[in-house]
């Protein structure tokens, strides 16, 4: 039952991607349908989508969803992510930080992957939340 359940959750996520990427109109509109479609169907506080850019692009840098207002979180979810996202893209291999506080106050940990096409890197996308596993 519980696969049965896994399987329809995967599906359902598939089904919105697709109509979301029907639906964008541009670049920076499909960007930022990404990490919210995600972030509804993951068990994730945050998703943030970074696509690489040329220098004279006009889009953001990046791309998140979370559910914390809090702005000093927001701050350090950034940074972090920022500096695994930069790791990734050098190495070119996922990569999971845990934990992400020895508090234990925030969620417990962040995964970063890399967006690649035919050998051509088109970003990260990470997670932050999840069960540290």
């Amino acid at each position: 039952m519980e696969q049965t359940s896994r399987r329809i959750a995967q599906l359902t996520l598939l089904s919105r991607l697709g109509q979301s990427l029907n639906a964008a109109t541009d670049l920076s509109g499909l960007y930022a349908i990404i990490p919210a479609v995600l972030y509804e169907h993951a068990s994730a506080a945050c998703v943030i989508l970074r696509p690489t850019l040329d220098e004279d692009s006009n889009l953001s840098p990046q791309y998140m969803r979370a559910e914390t207002t809090n702005q000093t979180q927001l701050a350090y979810f950034l940074q972090q992510e920022q500096l695994l996202s930069e790791k990734v893209l050098r190495h070119g291999r996922s990569q999971l930080v845990t934990p992400l506080d020895s508090k234990g106050k925030l969620p417990p940990c962040l995964y970063c992957i890399p967006l690649r096409v035919h050998g051509h890197n088109l970003g990260t996308l990470s997670f932050i939340g999840g069960s540290g596993e």
